[in-house]
C-alpha cells in the first residue's frame, strides 16, 4: 500500500532540507516515526508539504487549510505533527492519533502586588494640553 503524508517542518519534530539538485531530506522524531510505522505496517508513502505552509486552521465556512485542509480534502492520507489537540480540529476537521507528548509549557510572571492608591483614576492623564 502506498500512502501519500501531509508534512511540514517543525524543529525538532520535523527538519527538512534541501540539497543543491533540490531534492527534500526529512529527519527528526516525526519522520522517524513514520518510518518505524511503514516497516511494522508494510506501507510506502510520499511526503507532501502544504502549499500554504500551514498547519491547519478552519473557516466559518468549514473550509480547512494547511496540513489538516489537505487531510479533510481527501489530498493526503494522514499529516504528520505536533498538532494541537482543540474542539474545532476534533469535532470538523481530523481523527487524532493517541498523543506522543504532552507539553504543558507555561511562562511565569511574579504575580502583582495590591496597592492602594487614591489618584490612580488619574495617572492615565497628563496635566499638559498640546495645541493642533
Amino acid at each position: 500500500m502506498h500512502l501519500i503524508v501531509a508534512a511540514e517542518q517543525w524543529v525538532p519534530w520535523l527538519r527538512i532540507t534541501q540539497d543543491n539538485d533540490g531534492t527534500l531530506n526529512y529527519s527528526g522524531i516525526m519522520f522517524n516515526i513514520l518510518t518505524v510505522l511503514s516497516h511494522a505496517l508494510n506501507f510506502t508513502y510520499e511526503l507532501r508539504r502544504p502549499p500554504d505552509g500551514l498547519w491547519g486552521v478552519g473557516f466559518p465556512n468549514g473550509t480547512w487549510v494547511g496540513q489538516l485542509g489537505m487531510v479533510k480534502r481527501g489530498e493526503v492520507d494522514f499529516a504528520l505533527g505536533p498538532f494541537a489537540f482543540n474542539w474545532e480540529r476534533y469535532h470538523y476537521a481530523c481523527e487524532f492519533t493517541q498523543p506522543i507528548f504532552v507539553d504543558y509549557a507555561s511562562v511565569f510572571m511574579q504575580r502583582p502586588r495590591v496597592q492602594t492608591d487614591l489618584m490612580a483614576f488619574i495617572r492615565p492623564f497628563q496635566w499638559q494640553v498640546s495645541g493642533v
